[in-house]
């Protein structure tokens, strides 16, 4: 139990970390692709659209960052088998899928986002499976809390 405890702390205290790096990440975005560009001596053109895709991106990170310690929260408050979790879960799925269709249309102007949209997919893909077995186990919880 104290080790599951440290890894809810461990795992909480990284999800704020990112948090804070995509916010930084949001604030010095345009700077940061701008040097890319020049040092992969990009077309300046493609900047505006992929600095658009990139915005989309973090503010859909930020939301599923959100969604993640809401859930670590609740996990460590006690709340585990809870329709409230297979909500959360539900809307991180959401987040990932977003993201895969954003960075797959990116992937027009800059191909290398195919491979951002693959992940963002299959963790989609895995978010749900964790999301339909805890609608299974909230679904025995609740009948074995009916049972006398």
């Amino acid at each position: 139990m104290k080790e599951t405890h440290r890894s809810l702390i461990l795992s909480r205290a990284i999800t704020i970390f990112l948090l804070v790096l995509v916010g930084a990440c949001l604030i010095f975005l345009p700077s940061i692709m701008e040097h890319y560009f020049l040092y992969r001596q990009m077309p300046m053109k493609l900047l505006p659209p992929l600095l658009i895709f990139c915005y989309i991106c973090a503010v859909v990170a930020v939301g599923a960052l959100l969604f993640l310690l809401w859930l670590l929260c609740r996990i460590a408050g006690g709340f585990l088998f809870d329709r409230k979790n297979v909500a959360l879960l539900g809307w991180l799925s959401l987040c990932c899928i977003l993201i895969s269709i954003i960075t797959a249309v990116a992937a027009v102007w800059y191909f290398p986002c195919v491979i951002i949209a693959f992940a963002a997919g299959f963790l989609f893909l895995i978010l749900r499976v964790v999301r339909n077995v805890f609608a299974a186990a909230v679904e025995i919880k609740t009948e074995n809390d009916m049972t006398i």
